[in-house]
């Protein structure tokens, strides 16, 4: 499973691709970004390299284009997600990472 992480906060992207990582499964992080311009070009490049994301976990709020943004994009250009995640508030944020690896 190909995972994109856009996450504006370093520390929460950081805990999160380090939490990815110790996962035993067939979890392959292909990329992150910083913020929604950041993860949509990211994708475009993945896809047009034949890595094209089954998951993008996505903050909601940041700078320049945000997690809702982002998305809306990459399903008005046919991106073929099958499952889009909002990264939540970090009080939940570790127990909402495991349960969605689930999926």
């Amino acid at each position: 499973m190909r995972i994109v992480v856009v996450e504006d906060n370093e520390l929460y992207k950081n805990e999160l691709l380090q939490c990815l990582e110790q996962e035993e499964s067939d979890i392959e992080i292909v990329g992150s970004a910083s913020n929604g311009a950041e993860g949509l070009a990211l994708t475009e490049k993945l896809i047009r390299d034949n890595l094209t994301p089954d998951v993008i976990f996505t903050d909601v709020r940041m700078p320049e284009m945000d997690g809702f943004e982002m998305i809306e994009a990459l399903q008005r250009r046919g991106y073929p997600a099958r499952l889009w995640l909002q990264v939540p508030a970090r009080n939940s944020f570790m127990r909402n990472v495991r349960w969605s690896l689930v999926l």
